[in-house]
């Protein structure tokens, strides 16, 4: 082959290829009709420019232009299209609630695991409240003596809006250590929901000194049911990666990593939005005094209830009706 004249023929489609890939990179939307038909011939064309070459060629360089030009090409070409960003976030949502129902036994053990170290703290500190300083992390027991005094706090907006911030931040680290607990074999994930509950068990027990129960009940609801179900779906994620590493059956560790890896991350996110929704709440709502008890019950029961629906109904087909 004369490849002089072959290039000198065949590099202005090449150069047009390689502008409309550029273009269509992003989205192949960037395209008309009419340049979406041209970049399908030219890519066409360019396969079987490539063959040519590998064939009647011993022209490395060449070969090497026209390769990484027909793979990006094909790439674009053949791109899965992209979704709009809420569609997006609504079917990994759903995908999310698909998944606790495929792994509800996970959350029931994480729900389990921080219920009994709740109630055992609860127990064991309402018999010799000394203890306390064994059972909890030193840097929380400041937070329950100020939980102690009985006081909520007015509706500051600037306030309110530093302590969103800061919920967000904090219990997203919480939510994603969670999850990534279960690389340790799910011991971590095991641990933070042992820590989680005792905190919670101890400070129940300090309130009820102060016959303070019910003002702890109620400043909790409302924001406790997102921010609480958002831990446990994400420490269902952790032991399930963990269970993956334990009892990975017939498959290697890494494959059974692998094939839990979607469930897990599934259960991750919705863990991170559930705590994300909880941060306003617990900032505006729940320790504002401004806000009457009845309501925040009516709230926290709300909220328990559009969860639990969502949880068993989002994501399911819907049946097609009968003739």
């Amino acid at each position: 082959m004369n490849e002089k004249t072959f290039v000198s023929e065949r590099r202005g489609d090449w150069d047009r290829l390689a502008v409309l890939a550029s273009r269509a990179e992003l989205s192949v939307n960037a395209l008309s009709g009419k340049e979406i038909r041209e970049f399908a011939r030219l890519y066409r064309a360019a396969c079987r420019d490539l063959a040519f070459v590998r064939t009647r060629s011993t022209n490395a360089t060449m070969e090497r232009f026209l390769n990484d030009l027909v793979g990006r090409s094909h790439t674009t070409l053949y791109q899965h299209p992209r979704k709009p960003l809420l569609p997006g976030l609504l079917n990994a949502l759903l995908d999310s609630c698909r998944a606790i129902r495929r792994r509800w036994a996970f959350v029931g053990v994480s729900i389990g695991l921080f219920s009994i170290s709740a109630a055992l703290t609860n127990g064991v500190l309402t018999r010799n409240s000394e203890l306390i300083e064994r059972l909890v992390p030193r840097e929380m027991l400041a937070n329950i003596e100020q939980w102690k005094t009985k006081k909520l706090q007015e509706n500051d907006p600037e306030g309110s809006t530093v302590a969103t911030s800061f919920y967000i931040v904090n219990n997203t680290m919480a939510t994603v250590t969670a999850a990534a607990g279960g690389l340790t074999f799910g011991l971590m994930t095991v641990y933070g929901l042992y820590e989680n509950g005792a905190i919670l068990g101890a400070l129940y027990s300090q309130m009820k000194t102060v016959h303070g129960e019910a003002l702890l009940v109620t400043s909790l609801l409302p924001h406790g049911v997102t921010e609480l179900g958002g831990i446990f779906i994400s420490s269902a994620g952790g032991l399930l990666l963990g269970w993956a590493l334990i009892a990975p059956g017939r498959r290697s560790r890494s494959r059974s990593i692998r094939a839990a890896a979607k469930d897990a991350m599934s259960l991750m996110i919705l863990g991170i939005v559930m705590i994300w929704i909880a941060a306003p709440i617990e900032a505006w709502v729940s320790f504002s005094k401004t806000v009457p008890p009845a309501f925040k019950v009516a709230f926290g029961l709300f909220t328990l209830l559009a969860w639990t629906a969502a949880f068993l109904l989002g994501g399911r087909e819907k049946l097609p009706r009968s003739a």
